[in-house]
């Protein structure tokens, strides 16, 4: 099987596992939002992981499999079977040890993030990457400024030890800890409080109006925003 045919194959399993997705409990995982039938996360995560250069196929595999693990019924013995081992293995390494408490899960991202294996950490990457992008343009329902700011330090504290794997998403994340801001209610706010400088610039204040235009859009239409751990 061709590589383009592997990837396609891997895409329509993803798409027909989180078919039947239910949203999480956000009361006890608050930090965890997600969205019936959502298969554009996964998706997001491997364009994100081609756009800095990664070509490894079972990586850009594992980045479209790497929580299906976790929020579908899918089990790591399915996906060795259909995508191989080594696949498998990495979305392993991507996948939170069931029934344990949000908090334990956050603190288990820092701790383990450094032992990961190369390819682990570029799907943790570009995993975190498309979720801090998520929040800043779109901040979830419900959440306050400080909550959006404490996933922000949080992610800083996971990425910080796996920019060895894919050094120049380094850059990107630097810019978003350090210049980026938010939108709720009609105020702006620093993504990451503690790093960088307040000043919003002429260019970013334009694209934080237009931020908020989309924001109000989508509250309107009920729609959710698609925010992963």
């Amino acid at each position: 099987m061709s590589d383009t045919s592997l990837l396609l194959k891997t895409a329509t399993f993803a798409a027909e596992k989180h078919r039947n997705q239910r949203r999480k409990d956000t009361e006890s995982s608050p930090y965890r939002c997600v969205l019936r039938n959502s298969i554009n996360h996964p998706l997001a995560v491997a364009n994100i992981l081609s756009s800095y250069g990664v070509t490894y196929l079972p990586t850009l595999m594992a980045a479209m499999l790497h929580d299906t693990v976790e929020d579908t019924d899918t089990t790591l013995e399915e996906i060795a079977r259909e995508f191989g081992e080594e696949v498998a293995s990495i979305v392993d390494e991507c996948t939170d040890p069931p029934d344990t408490s949000y908090q334990i899960r956050k603190q288990l991202q820092i701790d383990t993030a450094p032992l990961k294996s190369r390819e682990a950490q570029q799907v943790k990457l570009a995993d975190k990457m498309h979720n801090l992008r998520s929040i800043r343009e779109d901040p979830p329902v419900g959440w306050t400024a400080r909550r959006c700011q404490e996933y922000f330090i949080w992610a800083r504290r996971v990425t910080a030890s796996c920019y060895q794997a894919l050094p120049l998403i380094e850059i990107a994340f630097n810019d978003m800890y350090e210049n980026q801001h938010f939108v709720i209610n009609g105020k702006i706010y620093k993504c990451h409080p503690d790093v960088g400088k307040d000043v919003v610039s002429e260019a970013e204040m334009v694209e934080l109006k237009r931020f908020m235009s989309v924001q109000k859009k989508r509250k309107r239409n009920g729609a959710a925003s698609p925010i992963y751990y």
